[in-house]
């Protein structure tokens, strides 16, 4: 099992769009996770194709839409920040085990 130690800064979406059509975020929380800078060949939950730039494998459900960036951040919009990326999927998987796999493409 892939050791989940980084740290991850998390954004949610609200569902409610500012006044230019964007989803206002909630502030960051940090989460901790696995992250990979990779370019897959992923589908979107609309059946669309989309070439990551990241994968991340985390402690927590994550919401699509929202934002994740490598490393701890205070920033309040995820937009202006550098190295943050949009959920474009999230998968949560239940285990044999018991355990359950989460990942977020990005």
């Amino acid at each position: 099992m892939i050791g989940l130690s980084q740290d991850i800064t998390y954004w949610a979406g609200t569902d409610v769009p500012d006044e230019f059509g964007f989803d206002v975020m909630i502030a960051p929380i940090a989460i901790k996770g696995h992250w990979e800078d990779r370019n897959d060949l992923v589908k979107n939950p609309n059946g669309g194709e989309f070439i990551t730039e990241a994968i991340a494998i985390v402690d927590t459900d994550l919401k699509q839409g929202g934002f994740l960036f490598e490393g701890k951040s205070t920033v309040t919009d995820p937009i202006t920040l550098p190295g943050a990326h949009e959920i474009m999927r999230f998968d949560k998987i239940k285990g044999l085990s018991g355990g359950t796999f989460r990942k977020a493409y990005m």
